[in-house]
């Protein structure tokens, strides 16, 4: 399955490719994600999640592909909010761009919410500032690897609290 060039451009959501929210599971198995956009303001869950916004919800993603999405705050590739829970396996997350001028994360983004990796890419993505570029961890967020993960930035592992 393929999504592609999804638009969020709403005041009360964001997740421009898909959107998980209200306690949802979402299963994601061969699949790819790409060129969508996120739009929005940085005071809500708007802007967030270009390719996939995950809400106070669940996501398990495996041999998946987060390719080309962009948001408009932060998570260009994949965002995580309010106590959501991601796990990522086997997946590929690369040229996505996040553009806050703080929080700008262009492949994950967390915020008070939980994330795993395992055997995945994260690298090749934009973030403002440019330290951000494959992730960014804030209020709480997690961020754990489970080994065999490959990333052209600092290594992945944080915590923010």
């Amino acid at each position: 399955l393929t999504i592609a060039d999804g638009r969020a451009n709403s005041p009360e959501y964001g997740g421009g490719g898909i959107y998980v929210s209200g306690g949802a599971v979402l299963n994601l198995d061969r699949c790819a994600v790409r060129n969508s956009k996120a739009y929005g303001i940085y005071d809500n869950y708007t802007g967030y999640g270009g390719g996939l916004l995950v809400n106070a919800s669940r996501a398990n993603i495996t041999n998946t592909t987060f390719s080309g999405n962009w948001a408009q705050v932060s998570g260009g590739g994949v965002a995580d909010w309010s106590g959501a829970v991601i796990s990522i396996s086997h997946s590929t997350i690369v040229t996505n761009t996040g553009l806050h001028t703080t929080t700008g994360s262009g492949g994950l983004y967390l915020y008070d919410g939980r994330a795993s990796i395992r055997n995945t890419i994260l690298a090749g993505n934009a973030g403002v500032p440019i330290t951000n570029a494959n992730y960014f961890v804030e209020s709480g967020g997690r961020l754990t690897t489970q080994g065999y993960n490959l990333s052209d930035s600092a290594p992945v592992t944080a915590t923010a609290t």
